[in-house]
């Protein structure tokens, strides 16, 4: 028996309209991608900030909630160097909202008087294989009553130095400014920062400002959102460049402070104490110390302030000894309290 089976017409080309939905200019990027790696990197998928504390979080080496006159050539915040010529500045550290709803940390770089120059906080990068003869793009929020504010970047990684075309437009508000250029190959660092100049010097104004927030460097052509990491993740990439070892935590002579631990008696009046790092080093570090009469050696013979202290680090980059000279003999069972806010033991492994 034969069976008759009737279905309706189809019209060919309607179907072939609905099949041709507008994807967008982000669609179409990815259909044209021709690897998945390519549709990685369009959509910013896994870590991307190349740069460390690029939202101003850590700052091991002191509070800049008010302003702080700055040295050239310094670091404040970590991982972000001062860099300047011609002009007084402060650093502040402070919390701001801006347009994208978010509560940031920010760093406020202000002229104290007028001068005749520039300036510019800039990052250090170690820059590893992958990152040669790539595409990267700088972005932050930037806040500035001048209209100089712009991106650089500066070193071998560009034959030189480069500025962004695209600046602040002076209006006080806080604005989104992005930079995007290709690295070359071969090199071994790069600064990458915000400048307030024209591409020479400038003239600045007393209370002159650049305020920023949210920087990001990362591979590819756009400026995808900022890439929030913990706390804890920022602290310790931070301290394989700066980690402070032992500090006072106030001026009150009984408030013993932080414990140092592992000393010896090296003779009657010598402490040797070997430190681990809480993270291993970029190389070996210089020792840094301030007010190292406000250190005390206790032991079973009593306790003595120290006269001297001297920090050297390993070349194993996991420790530090320190030397602690005093101005009586010690004896066993040895451990050292630092007391007073003016005392410090740190390490030092900047670029």
């Amino acid at each position: 028996m034969t069976v008759k089976v009737s279905k309706p017409a189809i019209n060919v080309r309607e179907e072939l309209a609905d099949l041709r939905k507008p994807s967008g200019a982000a669609g179409e990027a990815m259909l044209r991608a021709d690897t998945p790696q390519e549709q990685f990197n369009l959509i910013g998928a896994g870590r991307r900030n190349i740069l460390y504390n690029g939202g101003f979080t850590v700052s091991q080496r002191g509070d800049y909630t008010s302003a702080t006159a700055i040295t050239n050539n310094n670091y404040y915040l970590d991982r972000w160097n001062m860099d300047f010529q011609g002009i007084n500045a402060v650093i502040e550290n402070n919390t701001a909202d801006l347009p994208n709803g978010n509560t940031v940390k920010t760093a406020k770089i202000r002229a104290t008087g007028s001068g005749t120059g520039y300036m510019q906080i800039r990052q250090k990068i170690e820059v590893e294989s992958w990152m040669q003869g790539r595409e990267v793009t700088l972005s932050a929020w930037v806040k500035s009553n001048s209209s100089y504010p712009r991106f650089r970047i500066e070193g071998a990684a560009i034959g030189g130095n480069e500025d962004g075309t695209q600046t602040h437009s002076g209006n006080g508000q806080w604005e989104f400014l992005t930079f995007t250029t290709t690295l070359a190959d071969g090199f071994s660092f790069f600064h990458a920062g915000v400048v307030l100049w024209n591409g020479s010097t400038v003239a600045v104004a007393n209370n002159d400002y650049m305020e920023i927030a949210q920087v990001q460097l990362e591979v590819g052509k756009v400026a995808t959102p900022f890439e929030h990491r913990s706390y804890g993740e920022e602290l310790a990439a931070c301290q394989r460049y700066y980690e402070i070892l032992a500090a006072g935590i106030n001026n009150s002579a009984s408030n013993t402070g932080n414990l140092l631990g592992n000393f010896s008696q090296y003779s009657s009046t010598l402490a040797i104490g070997i430190v681990p790092y809480k993270v291993t080093k970029r190389a070996v570090p210089t020792g840094i110390v301030q007010g190292a009469t406000s250190f005390r050696v206790y032991s079973d013979g009593g306790n003595s302030t120290a006269t001297a202290v001297n920090v050297d680090g390993d070349t194993s980059l996991t420790k530090a000894r320190i030397d602690l000279t005093v101005s009586r003999t010690v004896g066993h069972a040895l451990w050292v309290r630092g007391q007073g806010n003016a005392c410090l033991i740190a390490v030092d492994a900047e670029l």
